[in-house]
């Protein structure tokens, strides 16, 4: 009775091709992980931004419409009346296009 004790071609072959198969959907998971990353840190940071400025509107007061450039867009800001305003950070960066938020005075103070 005789034991095998090596590998054929053929097994050799398909065991490459599954590793490699496996390698490319690692790789292609972790660029798809940074790209979210990336994204996630660029609306972070224009969310920041329209709370501060939305912020320094409501302490400080707002009347018509105005405009910041800010690193890597543009935040504006307008007034609708009845004291609400629309503040909307647009990108350049094309990570993030918009974000937006309406603000409303309060009515009874």
């Amino acid at each position: 009775m005789s034991t095998r004790s090596a590998f054929t071609l053929v097994e050799v072959m398909v065991a490459l091709i599954v590793f490699a198969v496996g390698l490319l959907g690692s790789v292609g998971m972790t660029l798809q992980a940074q790209r979210t990353f990336q994204r996630a840190v660029a609306l972070e940071a224009a969310s920041g931004t329209v709370a501060a400025v939305s912020d320094s509107l409501f302490l400080g007061g707002w009347s018509g419409a105005g405009t910041r450039v800010v690193d890597r867009g543009r935040v504006r800001w307008s007034g609708q009346g009845d004291g609400v305003v629309t503040v909307t950070y647009n990108g350049d960066s094309g990570l993030v296009l918009s974000v937006g938020l309406v603000l409303e005075k309060s009515r009874g103070r």
